[in-house]
C-alpha cells in the first residue's frame, strides 16, 4: 500500500490549517477529490467534496483555538483497510493521564467529523445505531462515537498484528459535530441518552458550543508535541 492509498493527506498542524482555511476550504477539498480520483479512478461524490470542504476549516479552527499546534502533524482519511477511513488523525506525544504508565508515548487521537446540523434524530432498534431525518425519510446512521470506537479498536488491532503487541501508544477517540449547536432537547438525549453513555463516556462528543474545549482537549492529548514517533507508527501499519 502507498502513501496516497494509506492516507490522503499529512501535514504539520501549522500548515494544515492555513491551507484547511483558504477559498473557504475549497483548496484542501480539492486536493484530497485529487487524491481520491488517483487511487479510486473515479471522482469523490458531491456529498463527500462538501463534508472536506465544511468539516475541515471547523476542525482547523479547533486545533487553532486550542493552540494545539506545534510539533503535531494531522492525517486525513486514514485507511482502515475493511473498516474505512478515519476522518482526521492528530499525532503527538504525551505523558498518560494515568499514573499506571511511566514517561511518555506516541499518542494518536481519532476525529470523526459531521456536519449533521439541522436534522431531527430518534433512536434506533439497531445497535450502535440512530436515526436521521432528511429528504421527507428517515435513515439509519451509525453514532459517531461508535462508529470512532470501532476505528480505535482496528487500528489497536492493527499495531498489535503488524508492529509488537507490548509497543505503548495512546489512543483518544472524538466525535465532533461542527456544526451542530444544541446542548440540550430532544436531539441531545438521542445522542447522549443511556443506549450511547458508555460510547460517549469512551469518545466523548463535542459540538460547536465546545469547540475551545475540544482544541484544548487535542491539545492536552499531543502536549508533548513531537508527533513524528506517532505518525511513523501510522506509515508503518
Amino acid at each position: 500500500m502507498n502513501q496516497h492509498d494509506l492516507y490522503y493527506y499529512a501535514a504539520p498542524v501549522t500548515e494544515f490549517i492555513p491551507i484547511a482555511r483558504r477559498e473557504d476550504g475549497e483548496l484542501l477539498a480539492d486536493q484530497l477529490s485529487g487524491t481520491h480520483k488517483d487511487i479510486y479512478r473515479r471522482d469523490a461524490e458531491d456529498s463527500l467534496y462538501r463534508s472536506w470542504k465544511n468539516s475541515l476549516p471547523a476542525l482547523a479552527e479547533v486545533l487553532a483555538l486550542g493552540y494545539a499546534t506545534r510539533g503535531r502533524i494531522v492525517v486525513l482519511e486514514y485507511c482502515l483497510r475493511t473498516k474505512g477511513r478515519i476522518d482526521a488523525v492528530l499525532c503527538g506525544k504525551m505523558k498518560p493521564y494515568s499514573k499506571r504508565l511511566p514517561g511518555e508515548y506516541p499518542s494518536l487521537s481519532l476525529v470523526e467529523l459531521k456536519q449533521w446540523g439541522d436534522i431531527k434524530y430518534r433512536p434506533s432498534g439497531e445497535d450502535g445505531m440512530l436515526e436521521a431525518f432528511w429528504g421527507g425519510e428517515w435513515h439509519s446512521k451509525k453514532h459517531p462515537s461508535v462508529q470512532v470506537l470501532e476505528y480505535r479498536e482496528a487500528i489497536r488491532e492493527l499495531v498489535k498484528s503488524r508492529i509488537s503487541s507490548n509497543e505503548e501508544i495512546l489512543f483518544h477517540a472524538y466525535g465532533y459535530l461542527h456544526n451542530t449547536e444544541w446542548q440540550d432537547g430532544d436531539e441531545y438525549d438521542v445522542f447522549r441518552g443511556p443506549k450511547f453513555a458508555q460510547s460517549v463516556s469512551d469518545a466523548r462528543l463535542y459540538t460547536a458550543k465546545a469547540k475551545q474545549a475540544f482544541g484544548e482537549r487535542l491539545r492536552a492529548d499531543t502536549h508533548r508535541r513531537n508527533g513524528n514517533s506517532a505518525f511513523d507508527i501510522l506509515q508503518r501499519l
